[in-house]
């Protein structure tokens, strides 16, 4: 299980700066860099989601991170093998979309 860090509060996964799901995808099957990827399983909380897509809103801090960046060094296999991971809010600000989030731990192979 990896250790996850989401300083993207305004996800309605989001709390204390953990994640509530069990898992989450880091997607950017093509990304060079962090701002390539992103959390498939953002969900504005201030947009049309209102609750969690999971049923807790218990901080999760080691959780599966399965990964979909083929040229990032931690991916193992569709998996994401480090022992730390940092999901962040884009250059943007608050991100209203997943697209506008990205996992800073991304290390071009």
């Amino acid at each position: 299980m990896t250790s996850l860090k989401c300083t993207v509060t305004n996800c309605v996964n989001n709390a204390k700066e953990c994640c509530c799901r069990p898992d989450i995808k880091v997607a950017g099957a093509c990304a060079c860099d962090c701002e390539q990827t992103c959390c498939a399983d953002f969900a504005d909380k201030t947009g049309s989601a209102s609750n969690s897509s999971c049923d807790t809103d218990i901080p999760n801090e080691a959780l599966h991170v399965r990964c979909e960046a083929h040229n990032c060094v931690y991916n193992a296999n569709g998996d994401c093998d480090a022992s730390n991971i940092h999901v962040a809010c884009g250059s943007c600000g608050k991100p209203d979309c997943k697209s506008q989030t990205e996992c800073a731990t991304f290390k071009m192979k």
